[in-house]
């Protein structure tokens, strides 16, 4: 049992020495690092708890202080009630950044769009191309222009065909 304690504490202080050194450091790349674990991690949790009519976070709220304070005092000796207070915040703090946290550390998409300055000329040139790519489509659907362009689909076919169309486009975001 003692073996297994120790291997566990092992177990524990990697990971929030880990979680440490990526939230406070430049050694790991936090975009491509976390990107893809957050995806896998998003996509559990939002699958698994979908169908509680509850939220998750009320309930840990108010289940997660009554468990800490129920096992707090079942705990005997006074050394292992330290090294539980010790704990509990670094498993918070680690909960955190793994589930959520490390997204604060990414950049924006702004930064992420920011690749060269252009000027007002540029931006109006563009914006008057898309004015004018527009309003070709309208006269294509409706052959006027006073008449509404209206569609029979529902909001998530429409959504379905615009990230579809996305995923075909070569411009990226």
């Amino acid at each position: 049992m003692n073996r297994i304690l120790k291997t566990s504490s092992i177990v524990f202080l990697t990971i929030f020495i880990f979680t440490l050194t990526i939230n406070k450091t430049q050694l790991i790349n936090i975009e491509e690092f976390y990107s893809d674990f957050y995806v896998i991690w998003y996509a559990l949790l939002s699958n698994t708890l979908i169908f509680l009519k509850i939220s998750v976070g009320d309930l840990l709220y108010i289940l997660f202080p009554l468990f800490i304070i129920i096992y707090f005092f079942k705990i005997e000796r006074r050394r292992d009630r330290f090294y539980f207070i010790i704990k509990i915040p670094i498993i918070v703090y680690c909960l955190f950044y793994w589930s959520w946290g490390f997204n604060y550390n990414k950049k924006s998409e702004f930064e992420l769009l920011k690749t060269n300055e252009y000027s007002i000329e540029d931006l109006y040139s563009t914006t008057e191309h898309y004015i004018k790519k527009t309003n070709d489509l309208h006269m294509k659907i409706s052959k006027s222009k006073e008449k509404k362009v209206e569609s029979n689909l529902m909001f998530t076919e429409i959504k379905n065909e615009c990230i579809k169309s996305m995923k075909k486009s070569d411009w990226i975001f």
